[in-house]
């Protein structure tokens, strides 16, 4: 069983993709237990011309699989939820092309910290964080209620249905994630929120100032643009009720 699926949309960034994976390579202490599940939109001419062939054949040392769909504006159900579903992983990671991971070891740390949480509480459904490196507008992972590169269980992903909320369009699954852990911490009087700040995965963004807005950041925006009114993040409570039930139900068998 792998132990860990990263969860992956991509488009065009080809030189980005490759940094990120040699950052995985050169850091994880296990990657027989690690998959990558990659989306793919089916008229990327930039990825057809290199080749999905010859990508997966350089990336060999790594389970990849990748899936094609037609190109969506309903970002979070049509990119991530699917390969969600699919996953293998025990617990699940959003990673993107522009992720660099920094700490050696980071999914062993990742795979023995929410284990020995889970052995604790009983079940998978937790929240982990770790350090995501944003630091602008005062905004740290230590102060912040969610990561960007959470860590979120397969178990929490069927209990819901899915990984991040088809309401939300573009951008804001992960604030929503940590928001539900949130709630159910409250309404359940347990941590389930385990926090790894250890481990450090950048996010080498335009945003975080390490490089330049490139077309696809502007493409991006103007989705968000377009569906603002569209995105909400009003439902944590609802869902935390629902992990609730379960956890209890759970309880009772």
């Amino acid at each position: 069983m792998k132990t860990i699926s990263l969860l992956m949309p991509f488009r065009e960034r080809i030189s980005l993709l490759e940094q990120m994976l040699e950052s995985l390579k050169n850091t994880a202490s296990n990657l027989k237990n690690i998959e990558l599940l990659m989306v793919v939109d089916d008229d990327d001419e930039i990825f057809k011309a290199y080749g999905k062939d010859r990508f997966l054949e350089k990336y060999n040392w790594l389970d990849i699989t990748i899936s094609e769909i037609k190109r969506s504006e309903e970002i979070c159900n049509a990119y991530w939820n699917p390969i969600a579903k699919t996953a293998v992983g025990r617990w699940l990671m959003d990673i993107n092309d522009d992720s660099v991971f920094k700490t050696p070891g980071w999914d062993e740390v990742i795979n023995t910290e929410m284990s020995k949480r889970a052995d604790i509480i009983g079940d998978d459904i937790l929240y982990g964080k770790v350090d995501d490196c944003y630091k602008k507008g005062g905004r740290d992972s230590k102060n912040c209620y969610f990561s960007t590169w959470a860590v979120w269980s397969k178990e929490t992903t069927n209990a819901l249905g899915f990984f991040y909320d088809p309401c939300i369009y573009v951008g804001g699954g992960d604030h929503l994630q940590g928001l539900i852990f949130l709630a159910l911490n409250k309404i359940t009087g347990e941590n389930r929120v385990v926090e790894m700040y250890d481990v450090v995965i950048d996010h080498f963004a335009y945003y975080t100032d390490q490089r330049e807005k490139d077309e696809l950041a502007v493409r991006q925006e103007g989705i968000w643009e377009r569906h603002r009114f569209d995105t909400t993040w009003e439902h944590e409570m609802e869902y935390a009720i629902k992990l609730k039930e379960y956890i209890d139900k759970k309880g009772l068998q």
